[in-house]
């Protein structure tokens, strides 16, 4: 999932709940201006990335491919 650090009404929350559930799905932040005290937490919490805009799309989607890898062991570990 990639999400902005600064969405309304969620902001950071978003991760937290995403964690808590029994399949969390990795979460790959994108933001214009957020503190770097919020990255940090982000990938404390287990963010897979954390990129400031403007950003390398290259990278990004590198971190998607990780991203769908991580995914498809958690679904071939459920089954």
């Amino acid at each position: 999932m990639i999400l902005d650090i600064k969405l309304p009404y969620m902001s950071g929350e978003l991760q937290e709940l995403l964690l808590s559930r029994a399949d969390p799905v990795p979460v790959i932040f994108i933001t214009a201006n957020a503190a770097n005290n919020l990255r940090i937490q982000a990938l404390r919490n287990g963010a897979l990335a954390f990129f400031y805009k403007p950003f390398n799309a290259e990278t990004l989607l590198t971190f998607v491919h990780l991203a769908v890898e991580r995914s498809e062991i958690t679904l071939a570990d459920c089954q």
